[in-house]
């Protein structure tokens, strides 16, 4: 059975949502959206997505998320805002919410109201056998300092260890340490001291990709030279058959 869940963009107290149809969990699903908050406009992403009653597209895809950002077209999307609140359904939740700066994660299989819940403290749903189940629970919130600083296994392992107590985890960086000062952590990180690290390694891996690609194309191009080569003496071949056939029709004349 897939893992689904839901990811929530936040803006002036409106959310808009997106269905996850399948592996909703921290170590796939969270990429996408830390992707997302590092790497484009969260304004613009929210601004471009449009609800629509008959559209099909409902599921979230982060690279086309950006896509329509950077190019500042409008995606039309079937909003699912009651998908969060069916946590017998909905595993995991993803919510980044503009507004406060930071990225909410939730859980499902909530048998328990969380007092405070954005999304209701009401059963949702119950079971044949009578088993009564929540909204999906807010178990951490990370600050999208955090998120662009922190490396993203540190964040993936920061969620799948939430929830194990009744505290919502909270991770923060100071201004002064994420800016190299002094500063003690809200939630202190060892990977933080791994960022440069983490930026010199995507710099390597960019510059390998782009080494294979320029190797291959050079590649391509020896077999096209020598292709050309074999035309060349061909036509070379051909071009000295048709001499001696002219000079053969001169001579008899």
């Amino acid at each position: 059975m897939s893992t689904r869940g839901i990811f929530i963009i936040r803006k002036n107290g409106i959310d808009k949502s997106l269905y996850i149809a399948s592996d909703a969990y921290p170590q796939y699903s969270a990429r996408n959206v830390v992707s997302l908050i590092r790497d484009s406009d969260l304004d613009k992403v929210y601004d471009i997505l449009i609800p629509s009653e008959f559209s099909q597209y409902y599921w979230f895809d982060a690279e086309a998320l950006m896509t329509h950002a950077k190019e500042n077209r409008e995606l039309h999307y079937k909003d699912n805002p009651e998908f969060i609140m069916d946590s017998l359904m909905c595993e995991y939740g993803y919510v980044i919410n503009i507004d406060e700066e930071e990225l909410e994660f939730y859980v499902g299989f909530q048998k328990e109201a969380q007092a405070g819940n954005r999304y209701g403290e009401k059963v949702t749903y119950t079971t044949s056998q009578g088993e009564n189940y929540y909204p999906c629970k807010m178990v951490a919130r990370f600050s999208f300092r955090y998120v662009k600083s922190a490396l993203m296994r540190a964040v993936q392992e920061a969620m799948e260890k939430a929830g194990e107590n009744d505290v919502i985890a909270y991770f923060d960086v100071n201004q002064d340490e994420d800016l190299g000062g002094k500063g003690e952590s809200i939630e202190p990180s060892p990977f933080l001291i791994y960022k440069k690290l983490e930026f010199i390694s995507e710099q390597i891996s960019s510059t390998l990709d782009k080494h294979i690609d320029i190797q291959s194309r050079f590649e391509q191009g020896l077999r096209d030279i020598d292709k050309i080569k074999m035309e060349m003496m061909v036509y070379r071949m051909e071009i000295a058959d048709l001499q001696m056939k002219i000079n053969g029709i001169t001579r008899e004349r």
